[in-house]
């Protein structure tokens, strides 16, 4: 195994329901700070856009493809009502 070969930086937008975003926020807060305290989490950080109050950019580096895959269920679980299901222009 190489580290530096076997990392993965993962890069994610995510466009909350903008009735949910005072949920939202707090619960993206904590899953930010689970997630990096995670097995194979390298940093993972999420900002809101300045544009758009809805829209956030995740970026997440991992060890590997099968740490970052296992980080993923539980968020989105926790998150699937206040995420917008419907793509955004």
């Amino acid at each position: 195994m190489n580290p530096e070969r076997d990392r993965v930086i993962a890069v994610a937008d995510v466009f909350g329901a903008p009735p949910a975003r005072g949920e939202l926020v707090p619960l993206l807060e904590r899953f930010g700070r689970r997630a990096a305290a995670e097995r194979g989490c390298r940093r993972y950080t999420f900002a809101a856009s300045l544009s758009d109050a809805d829209h956030f950019v995740f970026v997440g580096e991992w060890d590997s493809g099968e740490a970052m895959e296992a980080h993923l269920p539980p968020i989105a679980r926790s998150s699937s009502n206040l995420i917008a299901r419907i793509p955004h222009p």
